[in-house]
């Protein structure tokens, strides 16, 4: 289920604003098992576990630190996957509303075409619980 689409909202990783948002989602799911007896009327769930992922795609800007980092940190590997800040706020003007949690980067697509204008994408999944300030 896809929990927010940011329209007019930024994300920070590290503390520092992703220039160049175009979109991203934000998909939060909780993993669950039948509990169901033989005899019950009705379906009963445990829940196993949650996860949740961050799709983002952006203008490409080779000067935007928050870019160059996700580029180099995903094609390094290893520990440089990791981000342990990353924060998605539901608004540009509302620094009091957002989902934050630490996440690993798990994608990272540089698309260049000519006539059009160069595209990041970067998929990062959640390491941890996500939380939600409002």
């Amino acid at each position: 289920m896809a929990v927010n689409t940011f329209k007019t909202g930024m994300v920070k990783i590290e503390g520092t604003q992703l220039a160049g948002l175009k979109n991203g989602t934000l998909t939060i799911t909780h993993n669950t098992e039948s509990g169901m007896v033989i005899g019950n009327a009705w379906e009963s769930y445990v829940i196993l576990h949650g996860q949740w992922e961050v799709s983002l795609e952006c203008d490409y800007d080779p000067d935007d630190t928050v870019q160059g980092a996700l580029r180099t940190d995903f094609a390094a590997g290893g520990s440089g996957l990791l981000q342990t800040a990353v924060s998605m706020y539901t608004a540009s003007s509302s620094a009091s509303t957002y989902f934050s949690g630490s996440a690993v980067i798990t994608g990272c697509t540089l698309t260049r075409a000519v006539g059009a204008v160069d595209k990041l994408s970067v998929t990062l999944a959640g390491n941890g619980a996500l939380s939600y300030t409002a």
